[in-house]
């Protein structure tokens, strides 16, 4: 009937006007910059610093919706980053793409951004980007970023992107023309799976890092949470994200403080809060 996708974000993608990623072509397989950012890349973030520090210098009001802070996992600060680093590549960058659009453009044929990303990652807030004097400011070579790489009709979750291709079709073994899905966030995804859509209604999602989300119906800015999106979630709706980055260290934590000693492990310390239940606890 039809196919959806998601994909961890922000995961970045710089492409030529018609979705080809920069690495493939033959100029660029040496360059690093050509590459795909996974989300996880965290080098811009000195371009992240002073993404935040021109905001509330300038007292922006779409910093706020992010609790105060742009990660450097983000469009923006990867964009920039690229630019200060390779500017070759930068140039020869026509689309930065999010992964989870580039997904579906290869499937439906059609390149539409998706608006949880567009909206927790690419700081899109009431249909507007950051402005062209905001970006000039910090690099006078940034100032069309938007305009040149970002700005692309914005698709709806759940609302149809295309139909899946000829050539994806024989990818996938699944029937041409099939509706394909705009793009989504794996986190985002799992509110209107888990049937967890109602205001007030929050879903943890453990991974790599924990995202807790959840819809309401009025929006609110809070200090210290990604981010709050109208239609981040589900259409019609303020879509709100924050969550836990160390989650790898909590579950070491556990294993540590919890764990069964394994053979050639140091005894726990004297006075542990745990130092009697770990006996117990184990796989």
């Amino acid at each position: 009937m039809g196919i959806g996708t998601d994909f961890t974000a922000c995961t970045m993608v710089p492409t030529t006007a018609g979705g080809v990623p920069l690495h493939d072509l033959p100029q660029f397989r040496e360059r690093p910059h050509a590459y795909v950012k996974l989300w996880k890349h965290h080098a811009a973030q000195p371009q992240a610093d002073r993404i935040n520090e021109l905001a509330h210098a300038r007292r922006e009001p779409w910093i706020n919706r992010y609790g105060g802070l742009i990660s450097s996992e983000w469009e923006f600060a990867k964009g920039l980053q690229l630019l200060e680093e390779d500017p070759e590549v930068y140039a020869a960058t026509e689309r930065w793409v999010e992964a989870a659009d580039w997904i579906v453009w290869q499937l439906g044929g059609t390149y539409e951004r998706n608006a949880c990303t567009a909206g927790y990652k690419g700081i899109l807030q009431e249909g507007h980007y950051p402005s062209r004097e905001f970006l000039a400011a910090l690099n006078p070579a940034f100032e069309d970023f938007v305009d040149d790489k970002l700005d692309h009709p914005i698709g709806q979750l759940g609302d149809v992107a295309g139909h899946l291709t000829a050539r994806a079709a024989a990818w996938t073994g699944l029937p041409q023309g099939i509706a394909v899905a705009v793009g989504n966030v794996d986190a985002h995804v799992t509110a209107p799976a888990a049937r967890a859509i109602a205001p007030g209604r929050m879903v943890a999602i453990m991974g790599t890092s924990t995202c807790h989300v959840m819809n309401h119906d009025e929006l609110r800015e809070v200090p210290g949470m990604c981010g709050v999106v109208d239609g981040g979630i589900t259409k019609g709706s303020f879509g709100y994200e924050a969550g836990q980055s160390g989650v790898g260290d909590i579950f070491a934590w556990f294993t540590r403080e919890l764990g069964a000693p394994r053979p050639g492990t140091p005894p726990m310390r004297p006075g542990s809060p745990c130092t009697n239940t770990s006996r117990r606890w184990g796989p």
